[in-house]
């Protein structure tokens, strides 16, 4: 991980009021992964996308670069109607588990959506909230999509991964590290080895500066 720092002055530049960071990495042996995210942010607000197509290679690999298109004709309407037309996109291909968070700075608020078992963790002041996600498989049998809304704050910590990571984690080893090295430092040492690994982190700026 490489950074350079300049002073800022005014308002926030196009990065606002966010870091993210994600790894995905594809099973061992295949060349195409299955796992992707994707985010988009504009002022203070940030909405994140993470996806596990069934299975692995160039299959699952189709349902989670549609999802990712679809996710960019769509930025920043509501998840669970993005996640309904989701579903529609990805009818001809195997399905996929998929969540997203959209993150409003200004309420304080993080809207949560996701069908599949994609996880969801919020850690704050040394607290983790599991966010819910509904059982299913977009692009086959959708459920009912619901949004659940957590408090968010500039100290808040969003972890999303897919199944390819133990479940055992929170998060909390992680919540110094910038979300880049956080997500490579998770799939490091919580990966199962036997599927494709999606990791995704985001953290508030605590103050203007980064």
């Amino acid at each position: 991980l490489s950074r350079v720092l300049a002073k800022r002055t005014g308002s926030p530049s196009s990065c606002g009021y966010f870091l993210a960071g994600a790894v995905t990495v594809p099973l061992p042996g295949e060349r195409a992964c299955g796992n992707a995210w994707a985010i988009a942010q504009r002022d203070n607000r940030l909405q994140l996308i993470l996806v596990d197509g069934l299975g692995h290679g160039d299959k699952a690999n189709t349902a989670a670069e549609i999802s990712r298109r679809c996710f960019a004709e769509h930025t920043f309407g509501a998840p669970r109607k993005m996640i309904e037309m989701m579903h529609e996109c990805l009818r001809p291909t195997a399905g996929a588990a998929l969540a997203i968070a959209d993150i409003n700075r200004e309420t304080g608020r993080l809207t949560y959506a996701g069908v599949g078992n994609i996880s969801g963790r919020l850690l704050l002041n040394g607290n983790c909230q599991g966010c819910i996600s509904t059982p299913g498989v977009i692009g086959f049998r959708l459920p009912t999509v619901q949004e659940f809304v957590y408090p968010w704050a500039d100290q808040s910590m969003l972890l999303m991964y897919t199944d390819g990571l133990l479940s055992s984690t929170n998060g909390a080893e992680v919540t110094c590290c910038h979300p880049s090295l956080a997500a490579a430092i998770l799939y490091r040492d919580f990966k199962r080895g036997t599927d494709d690994v999606g990791v995704a982190v985001i953290k508030g700026l605590r103050e203007i500066g980064g």
